[in-house]
């Protein structure tokens, strides 16, 4: 009979930025052993994209309304209209307070969900953030 020993070593974290994406690398390792001193070496890489996204606040609209990202991943509001807008989250988890023009707000979604917002100042504003 033969017999296996498994070991996994602590996983090593690598982050990258390039431009305005962060790559994210884990790296677990598992080395197997037999009675033989056979040894097999396994290695797993997973690699998590986060985006940074621009939502355009313009003609009394966000633009686009909906946008899709994933976890980790940040939005960042610009206003381009003349007149003042807020960012606020439905839900109370985020808020810009007053954006004049040329005003940005930025908000990391770090958990899985959908999110929905308004502008506070002009109730026909909504956007919906959806994060996978």
């Amino acid at each position: 009979p033969t017999t296996t020993f498994t070991r996994t070593t602590p996983t090593s974290t690598t982050t990258t930025t390039t431009g305005s994406t962060t790559f994210t690398t884990t790296t677990p390792t598992t080395t197997t052993t037999t009675k033989d001193t056979t040894t097999t070496t396994t290695e797993t890489t997973t690699t998590t994209t986060t985006q940074n996204v621009a939502v355009i606040i313009q003609d009394f609209a966000f633009s686009p309304s909906s946008v899709t990202i994933t976890v980790g991943s940040t939005v960042i509001w610009q206003n381009h209209d003349s007149t003042s807008h807020t960012v606020t989250s439905d839900t109370g988890l985020f808020n810009s307070g007053t954006l004049s023009n040329g005003g940005t707000f930025s908000f990391t979604f770090n958990t899985p969900g959908t999110y929905n917002y308004h502008c506070s100042i002009h109730s026909s504003m909504h956007g919906t953030i959806i994060v996978n």
